[in-house]
């Protein structure tokens, strides 16, 4: 069974709404399916079209042709995006996120307590937010996603403010718990190409609104093929 199913999806921007010339092709006929528990991982260069897929996925920018079905509830996560209350410890701000998707009492204890556990919050999730490290807040952001226990996580670029350590972490916690362990079917947005060749099941290349390819992500880490190569070939080979 397919988590995620896409058929034929565009999205145009118009320049303006009085101007007589054609929008810009954000995404152009995407097709792709990522079947249950699979960990799809996105490259491609900025301004591909990453984001505008994962946003269209998530209900915050509409499509101008095609469609797609989500077969489960769904996590977003945005790197960038934190909305938590600083000078509140993180458990507080966990419980607040409860309360607002109508979470409350021994459930809502119970699933903060859960997510701190996943996450390896336990040592500083009672202390101020605003003094977690960006890697701490990273993990405190994932938290919060899983706690209308998703089905689908949708992530954008999630690593961006991670120092290289940080990042690996960050992928392999994707990997062996929120994917192997929990089973949660994970559609990620990168640009760390080594991380992505070792925790992805399948690797989709976007350039200019277009999915270039699909291909198998143990056929660079089997070193049958070289990711890095591949990357540069397939933009050099692009028209301008």
């Amino acid at each position: 069974m397919n988590a995620i199913e896409i058929n034929g999806l565009s999205k145009v921007y118009p320049i303006s709404r009085f101007s007589r010339q054609p929008g810009t092709a954000a995404l152009t006929d995407i097709s792709l399916e990522i079947p249950k528990g699979a960990l799809y991982t996105l490259l491609g260069p900025n301004g591909a079209g990453k984001s505008t897929l994962i946003r269209i996925l998530a209900g915050l920018t509409p499509v101008t042709k095609g469609n797609f079905k989500l077969n489960g509830r769904l996590g977003l996560f945005m790197s960038g995006v934190q909305g938590f209350w600083e000078a509140l410890d993180g458990r507080t701000n966990l419980n607040y996120f409860c309360a607002l998707q109508n979470l409350v009492g021994s459930k809502a204890r119970n699933k903060v307590d859960e997510v701190i556990d996943i996450f390896e919050m336990g040592a500083y999730v009672d202390r101020p937010v605003k003094i977690y490290s960006n890697g701490m807040k990273h993990r405190l952001l994932l938290a919060r996603t899983l706690l209308n226990d998703p089905d689908i996580l949708l992530l954008d670029e999630p690593i961006t403010y991670l120092d290289p350590i940080g990042a690996r972490e960050f992928h392999l916690l994707l990997r062996d718990r929120l994917n192997r362990t929990l089973g949660k079917t994970i559609l990620l947005s990168t640009h760390q190409l080594e991380e992505a060749q070792e925790i992805s099941d399948t690797l989709g290349f976007l350039f200019q609104g277009k999915l270039l390819w699909e291909k198998k992500a143990s056929t660079f880490r089997d070193q049958q093929a070289n990711l890095l190569e591949d990357y540069f070939q397939t933009v050099k080979n692009q028209p301008s």
